[in-house]
């Protein structure tokens, strides 16, 4: 084998190694203008279209009840015969998303529940929370709301109803028991 020989092998690794290279980089440019492509078409929810419209003025919340103003709401629950269950945080708004119902605000009750046309049939907690958070009304009627500042559950009963209410832990086999009559 000659000198020449030996070279061509060489030149002919040389060659391809050349042509791996740029394809690799080939492919490294097509996935990152891929990648910006992608990112130039983010998601945004609120094109979506809106299924839903807003109904100025409802509920409507009687002038006693904080100028019939609203505070901050943290839950609200539709009944099985369409009442709207509200928990709200006692009409506060300070500080902002951890209102509380206390001060000048524990003299509202952080639970209401509406018809479906928007008007306060019934109103009744007051003084059972403090940082009121969770609602769930169940098939028999009964509220039972959360409060995070006592991480408890509560039955509340409306002021109609025997006074059931009682604070009950989430893992007590008692918040089973528990209904307003």
């Amino acid at each position: 084998m000659t000198v020449m020989d030996r070279r061509r092998p060489d030149c002919r690794r040389r060659g391809s190694s050349h042509a791996a290279v740029l394809l690799f980089a080939s492919i490294i440019a097509a996935i990152g203008s891929s990648a910006t492509a992608q990112q130039a078409e983010k998601f945004n929810p609120t094109d979506l279209p809106n299924p839903y419209r807003l109904e100025k003025d409802w509920p409507t919340l009687p002038p006693s009840m904080n100028g019939g103003h609203w505070g901050e709401v943290s839950r609200v629950h539709v009944d099985r015969d369409d009442n709207i269950w509200v928990l709200h945080r006692c009409f506060a708004v300070e500080p902002p998303g951890s209102a509380v119902c206390l001060g000048a605000f524990k003299q509202y009750p952080p639970l209401l529940k509406f018809d479906p046309s928007g008007k306060l049939l019934d109103s009744f907690g007051t003084g059972l929370l403090v940082y009121p958070h969770g609602l769930w009304v169940d098939d028999s009627g009964n509220a039972w709301v959360t409060d995070v500042n006592d991480q408890a559950t509560v039955l509340a009963c409306p002021p109609r109803m025997p006074r059931v209410s009682r604070w009950v832990r989430r893992s007590s086999n008692s918040a089973r028991a528990a209904r307003c009559s």
